[in-house]
């Protein structure tokens, strides 16, 4: 006799609202970085269900009180589509990623930075807001201004040493030739030689 056919499994349903869970863990990031935030997917059904949460689906949002500061909307990050098989009672990590720019309205090129202060990401799925948590932007470490290293050029004071040139007074010894000149003129001239080796 033939084998009985083996039953086949129904292919899991799209997931109900009703049975998933969105919990958004962010982190601290610090001026001009980005970063990261972790978002935790629970199916709290009593079957496996799927869920899509690619980036046509599934969008990261930045804000600052009421002001928007950038969405994944604008500037599109991952794929358009990723789909999840999620289990009965099964939770699915997924890494949400902002670059730490601003970005309202367009993704051009060359974008600000976000400045430094408190800020909240947004998760939105299939069009509603279903997860929030809040961030701060450090500000990014001070550089080392040149002057601070230009100081050590304070060493070419050692310069100074160049009044060692006014060793050259004792060219004024020229003047002794004014005891063997029976001529003063003599001596003028040396003193003017004296003189240069001022200069």
């Amino acid at each position: 006799p033939a084998p009985d056919p083996v039953p086949s499994t129904p292919a899991p349903e799209t997931c109900s609202p009703a049975d998933i869970e969105l919990e958004l863990a962010a982190r601290d990031v610090v001026e001009g970085t980005g970063g990261d935030a972790v978002l935790s997917v629970t199916n709290t059904g009593a079957t496996p269900c799927t869920l899509e949460a690619g980036a046509e689906n599934l969008v990261l949002r930045v804000t600052s009180g009421d002001q928007p500061v950038w969405g994944s909307d604008v500037c599109t990050t991952g794929s358009a589509s990723r789909p999840l098989l999620l289990d009965a009672g099964a939770v699915s990590d997924l890494t949400l990623s902002w670059d730490g720019t601003t970005a309202v309205d367009v993704c051009g090129e060359n974008r600000p930075v976000a400045a430094p202060g408190t800020y909240r990401y947004a998760v939105v799925l299939d069009g509603r807001s279903s997860a929030e948590d809040t961030f701060v932007v450090e500000p990014a470490p001070a550089e080392p201004t040149e002057g601070t290293d230009g100081t050590g050029g304070t060493g070419g004071t050692g310069g100074t040493d160049g009044t060692e040139g006014t060793d050259g007074t004792e060219g004024t010894d020229g003047t002794e030739s004014t005891e063997d000149a029976s001529d003063g003129t003599a001596g003028g001239a040396a003193t003017e030689e004296g003189a240069g080796t001022e200069g």
